[in-house]
C-alpha cells in the first residue's frame, strides 16, 4: 500500500510487499537470479553486512539519540506474518523481526539469521531441489531466551495453521515436512521443487515459539502480541504504540550484529503528505519514505537533506472487483483500459519519472517483457466494446443497460495528491465513454484493512511492490483464492501457468511461461488496470547510514542509522 507491499513482501501503499503491497521493489532480478542459482547451480553467498556477527553482543555500547521516522500510513498490526501486508507495517517490523535472509541496498539476498544462503554447491539444497537445509546463528530474543530451530519451525506452522489469516502462504505451502536437526539446523522437505523457496524466508518474519506455545490456534489472530510484540529478535525492541500518533522502538543491546547506533526510533504517524513535507522542512522528522514526485523540488531544497531517487520493483495499478457483475464482462474491463491514457498519467501525474506497464512485472524484474505494451489510448475502440457489451448511451451522456446506469466507484488512499489527480483524469476520460465514475477514498488503515479485503469497491488503486521472485506478487494477487486477490479474480489458465513455472529451475523457461501469463493479465482477461512503475523518492535529514534499496522498505538496515554529530 505507500501502499500495499505484500509479502511478496510486496508492499502495498499502501503498497503490499513480500511482494507487498509495495510490498518488494527493484532488485528483484538479482534476488530471483540468486534464488534460482541456489536451486540449480549453487554459488557463493554474499556476505552479511554491517555490525559484528557476534552471536549475541550482550553488553555492547548503547546507541545514542532518537531518530524520528514519518509514517504516511499507520500500520494495522506488527506481527509480520498476518494483517494487510502494508508497506508501512513492514517498515516498522523490519526494525524488530529478522528473517533467515534479508535484501541489501543492491538487491542482493544475504544471510540474516541463517549463516549462509543455501545452494546446491554448499549442500544447502539437494540436487533434486526438494530438500533445503538452513544453518542458524547464535542469537537471543529480547527477553534473553535463545533463538533456535524451534522458532523457525513454529513460524511456518503458524502461517499455515487454518486458524490464521496469513499475509501469504507462498512458499510455505510447498513444505511437505520439517526436521530440526539440532538447535541451529533445520531441514525442509518440499512437495515439489519450488525455485524461490529461500526467498520466502526474507525479513521481517521469525516469530518466538516460547511466546505462542501456550496459546491455542484459536487465540493466534487475537493475541496481544500482534499489536505489541514485546519479544523480538531485531536491532530494536517494541516500546509503545499510541494509535494515531506514534510507535516507538528502542535499541536491543543483544542484537546479534551488536547494539544499533541509535537509542530509539519514533515512527511518527502523519497521514498527510503535505504535512510530512512540512515536518521534514522544519526538522521534526529525520526520515520520509516514499515521497510523492510532486514534492521532489521542495525536498531537494531542504538544507542537509539526502534525497535518493531510484527505480523500484513496484507498479501502480487499480484492481477491478469482479464481484460487480458489470466488471465480470471482460469487454467492459478492456474498454476501461482503452479509454484511459496511461501516458498522461506518467507525464502529468508522475512528471515523466515512470514507465507505463501492461502487466504486473515492472522493469527490473527478470520476468518483465519490454515487448508487452499497454493497450493504446483508443476511445473509439473503448466505445465499440461498450456498445458490444450492450451499454448504450442515453440522453444524459451516460450509458445504460436494462435500465441500469454504467456507474462505478473508484477508491484509493485519501490525502494523496497524485492519486487524487489520477482519479480526476480517469473520471474525465471515462465520462467521455459514458461511464459515471464516483470517487470515494479512505484513510489507509480503513482502505487496506477493510475496503480492499472485504471487496467494498469497484475499482481500487494502490501500489504493489514485488518481492524477491515474480511469483510471490502474481500468486498472492491473481491466483484463485489468494490472500490479496481483492477483486476475486479467477482464471484457470493463470493458475496453471503459475504452477508450471515453479516446477522448472531454468529461468529462461520460466520467463517464457511468464510471457504467456502476462499476456492474459494485460489483454485477454485483465484483473486490474496496470498504470506505471514510478521512481521511488526517499529522504533523510540529520542521520548517517541511510541506504534505501530497491526491494525492502528503507529500515532494512536500521541498526546502522545514527544521528549525525554537529
Amino acid at each position: 500500500m505507500g501502499d500495499v507491499q505484500l509479502r511478496g513482501n510486496g508492499r502495498k501503499d499502501g503498497q503490499p510487499r513480500r511482494g507487498g503491497l509495495r510490498g518488494a521493489l527493484g532488485g528483484m532480478v538479482l534476488l530471483v537470479a540468486l534464488a534460482l542459482a541456489t536451486a540449480a547451480c549453487g554459488g557463493g553467498s554474499p556476505p552479511a553486512t554491517g555490525g559484528s556477527p557476534a552471536g549475541g553482543a550482550g553488553g555492547a555500547a548503547q546507541g545514542a539519540g532518537t531518530i524520528v521516522d514519518g509514517l504516511y500510513e499507520e500500520p494495522d498490526l506488527l506481527n509480520p506474518t498476518i494483517g494487510a501486508n502494508m508497506t508501512y507495517s513492514t517498515l516498522v517490523e523490519l526494525t524488530m523481526f529478522p528473517g533467515l535472509f534479508t535484501v541489501d541496498d543492491h538487491g542482493r539476498l544475504i544471510p540474516d539469521l541463517a549463516t549462509e544462503v543455501p545452494t546446491v554447491q554448499n549442500g544447502g539444497i539437494s540436487k533434486d531441489g526438494l530438500t533445503y537445509t538452513f544453518h542458524l546463528r547464535d542469537a537471543k530474543w529480547s527477553d534473553g531466551q535463545p533463538f533456535t530451530a524451534q522458532d523457525v519451525d513454529f513460524t511456518w506452522r503458524f502461517i499455515m495453521n487454518p486458524k490464521v489469516a496469513p499475509r501469504t502462504t507462498a512458499g510455505f505451502d510447498h513444505i511437505a515436512s520439517s526436521k530440526m536437526i539440532d538447535d541451529h539446523t533445520i531441514q525442509f522437505r518440499l512437495k515439489e521443487p519450488f525455485a524461490p523457496f529461500a526467498s520466502a524466508w526474507v525479513a521481517p518474519l521469525i516469530l518466538p515459539y516460547h511466546v505462542f506455545k501456550d496459546l491455542s490456534p484459536d487465540q493466534y489472530m487475537t493475541a496481544a502480541y500482534n499489536k505489541a510484540p514485546t519479544v523480538t529478535l531485531g536491532p530494536f525492541k517494541f516500546k509503545e504504540w499510541k494509535s494515531g500518533d506514534h510507535i516507538t522502538v528502542v535499541a536491543n543491546p543483544d542484537f546479534w550484529r551488536g547494539a544499533p547506533k541509535a537509542k530509539e526510533i519514533v515512527f511518527k504517524i502523519i497521514p498527510d503528505q503535505n504535512s510530512l513535507l512540512a515536518a521534514m522542512q522544519s526538522g521534526e522528522v529525520n526520515v520520509y519514505y516514499f515521497a510523492p514526485i510532486t514534492q521532489l523540488a521542495q525536498l531537494k531544497a531542504i538544507p542537509g537533506a539526502q534525497v535518493v531517487v531510484h527505480p523500484q520493483l513496484a507498479y501502480e495499478s487499480a484492481v477491478l472487483n469482479l464481484r460487480n457483475p458489470i466488471l465480470q464482462d471482460v469487454r467492459v474491463r478492456q474498454a476501461l483500459e482503452y479509454g484511459l491514457d496511461r501516458d498522461v498519467l506518467v507525464k502529468d501525474v508522475w512528471k515523466g519519472m515512470g514507465t507505463t506497464v501492461a502487466g504486473d512485472q515492472p522493469p527490473g524484474s527478470w520476468a518483465y517483457d519490454p515487448g508487452l505494451k499497454p493497450l493504446p489510448y483508443d476511445p473509439a475502440k473503448a466505445n465499440q466494446l461498450l456498445d458490444e457489451a450492450g451499454w448504450k448511451k442515453g440522453a444524459d451522456g451516460y450509458r445504460y443497460k436494462n435500465g441500469q446506469q454504467l456507474k462505478l466507484t473508484y477508491s484509493t488512499t485519501a490525502k494523496n495528491p497524485w492519486r487524487a489527480q489520477t482519479e480526476q483524469i480517469a473520471q474525465a476520460q471515462w465520462k467521455q465513454l459514458g461511464v459515471n465514475l464516483q470517487i470515494r477514498n479512505y484513510d489507509a488503515t480503513t482502505y487496506f484493512g477493510t475496503i480492499l479485503p472485504k471487496g467494498q469497491f469497484d475499482i481500487g488503486e494502490y501500489m504493489y511492490t514485488n518481492a524477491y521472485d515474480p511469483y510471490f506478487g502474481t500468486q498472492v494477487q491473481y491466483a484463485t483464492g489468494a490472500p490479496s486477490n481483492f477483486g476475486k479474480y479467477s482464471n484457470a489458465k493463470v493458475d496453471q501457468l503459475l504452477a508450471m513455472q515453479l516446477r522448472t529451475p531454468d529461468q529462461a523457461q520460466r520467463k517464457a511461461i511468464y510471457a504467456q501469463l502476462e499476456r492474459i493479465l494485460a489483454y485477454e482477461d485483465p484483473p486490474a488496470l496496470f498504470y506505471y512503475s514510478p521512481m521511488e523518492i526517499d529522504v533523510s535529514r540529520g542521520i548517517d547510514g541511510y541506504k534505501p534499496g530497491p526491494v525492502l522498505p528503507d529500515t532494512w538496515n536500521s541498526w546502522e542509522w545514527a544521528l549525525k554529530t554537529k
